[in-house]
């Protein structure tokens, strides 16, 4: 994106803000139960995780390896939906909605560190009674699942990496820009769809692969009851530690097999890094994708999917 597109986006939502307060129009929000009537269906679950509501699923055969599934940033479950049609005679796969995003919505204290992740997804197996599984995390959820992995190495039994966050980088600009003082201000006042249409169509590769479905949920679920807030906050929380060397942390100490799945095209995370990724985990294999974005579990469904089950299922 260059830097005059940058600077007319800043414009528009400066006089967005402007007129949103004088005419007194605040952030319309839809209710949870709205979104349930959408979103839900007959494997959507709510349970009481850390005096949280985690929203999850539980898919698939209860008698195959168990696959945990998590998302990326101001993403949701659904994302995963291509993965579960492909895999769900072959393995249970348990997914949910991190505590911040999706029908989770946020934590009751605003607490997004890394530890409330994990533990979540600890928490989350031990109420299934899973005591060791396989886990797959994109962006944000590959980096609660890297960290789920070196914290608890006896219950990861493979990690499946999709263009996972893990080093010092430059954030995506509409994350840069939405951590600032005015402009997360602004974000709590007005949420326009374009700005999600945007973010949709930069974290694909091929932009015809963009559909309205797809831009209806990451929007709905960004207009959560306290959703925007949540983003916020997590945004904060990102930009003070994007340029920080010590995000990465305890890569090296990953010890599980571990593929690591990545799109040439991703404009979040930088294929750079695979490099870092390849030299610190051992015990890895790589598959990148061209012409994919930042999201080829969602862009290119069948084909990361059968790359995932002949890794999860190789001896």
């Amino acid at each position: 994106m260059n830097i005059l597109r940058q600077i007319n986006i800043i414009i528009f939502l400066f006089v967005l803000l402007l007129f949103n307060s004088c005419s007194g129009l605040g952030l319309k929000c839809i209710k949870t139960e709205k979104l349930e009537n959408i979103y839900f269906n007959k494997n959507s679950k709510y349970t009481k995780l850390l005096k949280n509501n985690v929203h999850y699923r539980d898919d698939g055969n209860k008698n195959k390896p168990a696959l945990f599934l998590l998302h990326g940033l101001v993403s949701a479950l659904q994302t995963w939906d291509g993965w579960v049609d492909y895999l769900q005679k072959d393995f249970r796969i348990v997914r949910l909605d991190l505590p911040g995003f999706g029908l989770s919505g946020p934590t009751h204290d605003k607490n997004y560190s890394k530890k409330i992740w994990i533990d979540t997804i600890d928490n989350l197996a031990k109420k299934l009674e899973i005591d060791s599984f396989s886990i797959a995390g994109n962006s944000l959820g590959g980096y609660a699942a890297w960290n789920y992995a070196i914290t608890y190495p006896d219950k990861v039994e493979k990690l499946i990496l999709i263009d996972p966050v893990g080093y010092a980088q430059k954030m995506p600009f509409t994350i840069w820009l939405f951590s600032l003082p005015f402009f997360s201000d602004m974000a709590k006042f007005t949420a326009p769809r374009f700005i999600f249409e945007y973010n949709v169509r930069q974290v694909y590769g091929d932009i015809n692969k963009v559909t309205k479905k797809t831009i209806d949920l990451y929007y709905d679920m960004a207009l959560r009851e306290g959703a925007i807030c949540a983003y916020v906050t997590i945004f904060k929380l990102l930009r003070k530690k994007a340029n920080d060397e010590s995000i990465s942390y305890g890569i090296n100490n990953i010890k599980c097999p571990t593929l690591i799945m990545w799109g040439n095209k991703d404009a979040w995370v930088p294929i750079e890094h695979l490099k870092k990724w390849r030299k610190a985990v051992k015990n890895s294999s790589i598959r990148i994708y061209d012409g994919v974005g930042h999201i080829p579990m969602e862009e290119i469904p069948e084909q990361t999917a059968q790359d995932a089950k002949k890794f999860l299922l190789k001896n």
